[in-house]
């Protein structure tokens, strides 16, 4: 019996929703990209009430995929519009932490009763939302520090045209693991993640808190100071400055009683700066490019603990207030 013959729907046809993709299908796992197609939408919103919407048949696109060693695969992905009526039973959601609840009310209509929901995101808050929100549903979370970029230049719409093109731009780890304790979680599930290289972790709130601390301190900075996340560490301000938001989240973490020992934040942000120096994170991105930011989920997940907790955190108040700035600056 091949238990992991199941078919993932995935929301997010990003660099990393590509990537994953691409992982379920070199493990012969069957996977579906989920796009939004204005002339879906529009057709959706005038003629779903009544019955006379007929979506579009699921394309095959080609999806190539640059690996760390430069060298290529090509694979051949399934894509179908959100506006489509098929039943979704797995879910991977993999589009940023502030699109998360409008992507799944999306969809929501074809889930069935029994569904699995995996979040593959950045940030906090959003997979707490979703567990409010569907409450009949199996809510996983995840983490990865894997990296992955869009090639723009060789990418074009998705629902349009029939090419994507990513490059994997950094190796990590990957865990998942259930919010609520003792859930019954399917073998097949479990199987499918794995076979892509998931690790099950019964902990899952305090992986997403590690990586939410590194998010806190490098994704903010960098975009500030628009750097690299390696040009941290070779600037005596900056250097500063990360110290300085590192004992504001360690302050909050250790409140919460989160770890056994306590945090180290910025031992952590040390090793992943340099381990990365010459990446880009996503948040430098998203204001170079004139986009939103998940500074809400991030920074702002954390400012929400503390004020709960009412630990000052100065800093972290003024760094959220100039990326919003900067958002406000740089939308085009």
């Amino acid at each position: 019996m091949h238990t992991h013959k199941i078919t993932w729907h995935i929301l997010g046809t990003g660099a990393i929703g590509c990537l994953w993709a691409s992982k379920f299908l070199q493990q012969a796992i069957p996977c579906v990209l989920l796009h939004r197609h204005t002339e879906d939408q529009e057709v959706t919103d005038k003629s779903v009430a009544s019955k006379n919407f007929v979506p579009k048949p699921a394309v095959s696109k080609t999806l190539t995929i640059t690996h760390l060693d430069k060298s290529q695969s090509q694979y051949k992905v399934p894509t179908q519009s959100i506006a489509d009526t098929a039943e979704i039973r797995y879910l991977l959601v993999c589009t940023k932490s502030y699109q998360t609840q409008v992507a799944i009310e999306s969809i929501q209509s074809r889930l069935s009763t029994a569904a699995t929901i995996v979040l593959l995101q950045n940030g906090m808050g959003q997979q707490q939302l979703i567990s409010e929100r569907l409450p009949n549903h199996l809510i996983i979370a995840a983490t990865t520090t894997e990296g992955a970029l869009v090639n723009t230049a060789e990418t074009t719409n998705i629902a349009l045209e029939n090419r994507l093109s990513i490059s994997h731009t950094g190796a990590g780890v990957s865990y998942f693991g259930c919010l609520i304790e003792n859930p019954a979680l399917v073998p097949k599930v479990i199987y499918s993640l794995q076979a892509i290289g998931m690790q099950k972790d019964d902990n899952i709130s305090r992986l997403l808190w590690q990586k939410l601390a590194i998010n806190c301190v490098i994704n903010p900075l960098t975009a500030i100071h628009n750097c690299r996340n390696g040009e941290l560490l070779n600037d005596s301000q900056r250097l500063t400055q990360v110290e300085r938001l590192s004992r504001e989240v360690d302050s909050v973490i250790n409140a919460l009683s989160l770890f056994k020992d306590a945090a180290n934040t910025l031992k952590n942000v040390l090793k992943v700066a340099a381990a990365t120096a010459n990446n880009y994170s996503s948040m430098q991105q998203d204001i170079q490019h004139g986009r939103k930011t998940e500074i809400d989920f991030i920074n702002g997940y954390l400012q929400q603990q503390a004020d709960k907790l009412a630990i000052n955190t100065s800093f972290n108040q003024r760094v959220i207030a100039d990326i919003l700035q900067l958002t406000a600056l740089n939308r085009v």
